[in-house]
């Protein structure tokens, strides 16, 4: 029965020939699976509201939200470039740049928010932590590292890294006890 539900979903959404933008996204539009048109403001218009799209999946529209969020990472365990265990875990304030050319580049390079931003900041961490030998291991000197190589590697996909904040660095292994 819910397969049967689903598939009438499916077939009354081929007929939707609308796609609503609220004033924190933008969007592109794609006609036939190709770059289409830019949904967002130009020339100081906002241009949110209702959009025209073509049904029975001739053009699709995705969208992205520009407003600042906070991306809470993982728990990682690094090693010091003296091979020293470090367990570290962060968050960060970031948002997508609401220009065409950025919000193209973060819809087609990285795409989905849910994987690609933690990732992507992992690595930041990933690759500060590593940089810097256990006498060396102060967090606000890492905290910048890792801010400058997020906005290094983060800016050409659209993202504007604003803060990072430690939630946690400790020295040495930790072990998780699952029961």
């Amino acid at each position: 029965m819910e397969r049967l539900f689903q598939l009438i979903v499916d077939f009354i959404h081929l007929f939707q020939f609308w796609v609503v933008i609220d004033a924190m996204e933008r969007g592109i539009v794609y006609t036939l699976g190709r770059d289409g048109r830019y949904i967002g403001p130009r020339d100081g218009t906002f241009n949110t509201g209702f959009h025209w799209c073509a049904p029975f999946n001739i053009e699709m529209a995705t969208t992205s939200s520009v407003q600042e969020d906070w991306s809470k990472l993982e728990v990682q365990s690094l090693i010091t470039l003296d091979q020293f265990p470090v367990t570290v875990q962060g968050t960060f304030r970031y948002k997508v740049i609401p220009e065409e050319a950025k919000v193209r580049a973060h819809q087609v390079e990285l795409g989905d928010d849910e994987t690609s931003v933690p990732l992507a900041f992992q690595a930041a961490i990933g690759a500060a932590v590593t940089l810097v030998k256990k006498e060396n291991l102060e967090l606000e000197a890492i905290k910048e590292i890792i801010l400058s190589l997020a906005r290094k590697n983060l800016n050409p996909f659209g993202y504007k890294v604003f803060e990072f904040q430690w939630i946690q660095c400790s020295t040495g292994r930790q072990y998780r006890v699952i029961t």
